[in-house]
């Protein structure tokens, strides 16, 4: 063998070896964690590989996704889905994208305390409240027809409607007003209509 050829072989020699020094460690090549399709790297500690987590670099073994749009829980700004980021959404937890607070306590109708039958947090329970979306603890109903005087629409049971009502709280199906000065006479202190001091 030449001097030149033995040079070659020695060289090819060399090469193949560093190589496959190059492959040892890892499949990355670098002797650190996996990569690639079949990742089996798991960044956050939570048993469930990058490659699946739905939350990477959160811990959630559980892998929960409640409005299932891919990210878990335990990372997702907007967990129920409604498009209401969770730090001001007043049901964090329950799709409620109109945000509707009945009783104003700051938890949505949606999820507010579902279970205690008091809707309107007024203190009276649902079934035997005369008005369970509108809080009246005094449950007022001066028609005696069952629907509470906070959210009847004809208070006085006349059969008009209280905006259209020159009496709302007095009953005066006929809305009679002799002076004309828009207060029924039903209901009116006043009905000297001429002025003469005398009342009509």
């Amino acid at each position: 063998m030449t001097m030149s050829a033995l040079r070659m072989f020695i060289l090819a020699v060399s090469l193949v070896t560093l190589g496959g020094l190059h492959g040892c460690g890892g499949a990355d090549g670098g002797g650190g964690q996996f990569s690639g399709p079949g990742d089996t790297a798991d960044r956050d500690g939570d048993g469930v590989g990058n490659a699946g987590d739905n939350c990477p670099n959160t811990p959630n073994p559980d892998q929960a996704d409640q409005d299932g749009d891919g990210i878990g829980d335990a990372c997702d700004n907007d967990v129920d889905g409604d498009d209401i980021a969770n730090n001001v959404d007043n049901c964090p937890m329950t799709p409620n994208p109109n945000q509707m607070d009945t009783d104003g306590d700051g938890i949505g109708d949606a999820c507010d305390n579902i279970n205690d039958g008091d809707g309107d947090g007024d203190g009276v329970p649902d079934d035997q409240d005369n008005c369970p979306a509108t809080p009246n603890p005094d449950q007022d109903d001066l028609d005696g027809d069952g629907v509470g005087d906070a959210c009847d629409d004809d208070i006085d049971g006349d059969d008009v409607s209280n905006n259209d009502d020159n009496c709302p709280m007095t009953p005066n199906p006929d809305q009679m007003d002799t002076d004309g000065d828009g207060i029924g006479d039903a209901c009116d202190d006043n009905t000297d209509s001429d002025g003469d001091g005398i009342q009509d």
